[in-house]
């Protein structure tokens, strides 16, 4: 579901996008096929309409895991001849829809299909053999015209992901983090290298081990990547430059970069950093704070209810956040006791709050062991507690806007503090 609800949002660039269509077909197929139910595939059909009534560009996504299932996966389906007729229905509107990029996907899933249909069901082949004429014709029409200044239809057939690309077959360790992201035109740090994957030693990996050349070796890289405003040009001096997931991982290698986070086996950053959170109420900037938390190392952040995590409003802006950030649930009503438990093992309280004896941030250093109090989004930090902290500080301020949101706040807080101790 998280994949569908990205894929409907269309905001990711196209490698991004490519992935997620990937892990979906993937896992919707498996579940089919564990479970004995068709239900699971089923469910794209609701998924489908609502990205034609929600966000029409996200269309393309689910007609291509709807034809990644129907032709390459048919043994997954208890009804596969009542979901491939439904599939050429569903599809084939779309092959005549006025966007140019979709008409095309569109056209090129019905080609997909035809020879599975005609291999297992003729008598589909004979329901829709006018329609598969008129949309070849249109096809090889789309074709003739790339000749001229429009080659996108051209660089749509000989694509990869539309002509070789098969999201089961290539489903190995060095389809998936070697030749696709290659393929996918991505940067040469966020491809793995051989040595790294043959460092991977899990048995549960065995499955996924290449037996054979993969026929993604030898395929170009895509012509349709480059033209994502969210990919930089490669012969910029200064491009996007994104954390990969791998170097977190703790394996060596001769190629570790010592600027990536390192590995939640090895701890926190900063384990002598707490953020109390607890008095924030807000879920989207609990989500936010808890984002800013992971990346900035924090050693932990107290929330007022550990079920704030479980909410979508939290989760859409932490995006797995909390997944690798120790949380603690601390109600508001209990705060005060856990302060004083904080400041009796040695721990220094730290309250952002323009307060009459605050200190400007920039003129404050940070104990080696605070926990740093975070205020109400209106109220702020209550008088009780600004009673029992050691330190207040506050960000310096030259607007009209007496106060910024908490999670700013927060965010502007936390990179001074750990500024400080960057060594």
């Amino acid at each position: 579901k998280y994949c569908l609800d990205q894929l409907l949002e269309h905001n990711d660039q196209t490698s991004v996008r490519h992935l997620l269509e990937w892990t979906s077909s993937v896992l919707i197929a498996e579940t089919c096929l564990s479970t004995q139910s068709d239900e699971p595939a089923n469910l794209l059909w609701t998924w489908l309409q609502t990205a034609s009534q929600v966000r029409p560009g996200s269309v393309p996504s689910f007609i291509t895991i709807i034809i990644n299932i129907a032709s390459s996966r048919p043994d997954s389906l208890q009804a596969h001849k009542t979901f491939l007729d439904r599939a050429v229905s569903e599809i084939s509107p779309w092959s005549m829809a006025q966007q140019y990029g979709l008409r095309i996907v569109s056209q090129l899933g019905f080609k997909k299909l035809w020879p599975v249909l005609s291999h297992c069901y003729p008598d589909l082949v004979a329901k829709y053999q006018v329609l598969y004429d008129c949309i070849s014709k249109s096809l090889q029409l789309s074709s003739v015209a790339a000749g001229g200044a429009d080659k996108t239809a051209a660089k749509l057939m000989d694509d990869f992901y539309q002509s070789v690309f098969n999201p089961y077959e290539h489903f190995t360790l060095e389809d998936i983090f070697i030749h696709f992201p290659r393929l996918c035109c991505l940067p040469q740090d966020e491809i793995s290298s051989v040595e790294t994957l043959g460092k991977l030693t899990s048995p549960y990996l065995d499955s996924l081990r290449i037996k054979n050349k993969s026929t993604l070796e030898d395929c170009t890289p895509s012509k349709l990547v480059s033209k994502d405003p969210l990919v930089q040009e490669q012969h910029a001096d200064n491009i996007q430059r994104k954390i990969t997931p791998w170097k977190s991982m703790n394996i060596e290698t001769e190629q570790e970069d010592s600027s990536q986070r390192l590995s939640k086996s090895k701890g926190r950053e900063y384990e002598g950093l707490i953020v109390v959170a607890s008095l924030i109420d807000r879920l989207p900037n609990l989500g936010g704070l808890c984002r800013t938390c992971e990346i900035l190392g924090v050693g932990k952040m107290t929330i007022p209810s550990a079920l704030a995590v479980k909410e979508r409003e939290f989760t859409g802006v932490s995006v797995t956040a909390e997944q690798w950030l120790p949380m603690e649930e601390v109600p508001e009503s209990q705060l005060l006791d856990y302060i004083q438990n904080l400041k009796s093992a040695g721990w220094s309280i730290v309250a952002v709050e323009q307060a009459s004896k605050s200190v400007p941030l920039h003129s404050f250093k940070f104990p080696e062991k605070c926990a740093i109090i975070l205020g109400k989004e209106r109220e702020g930090v209550p008088v009780e507690i600004l009673n029992h902290v050691d330190h207040c500080v506050e960000i310096p301020q030259h607007g009209l806007i007496r106060s910024f949101n908490v999670h700013v706040t927060g965010s502007i807080v936390l990179w001074e503090c750990v500024r400080q101790r960057i060594k």
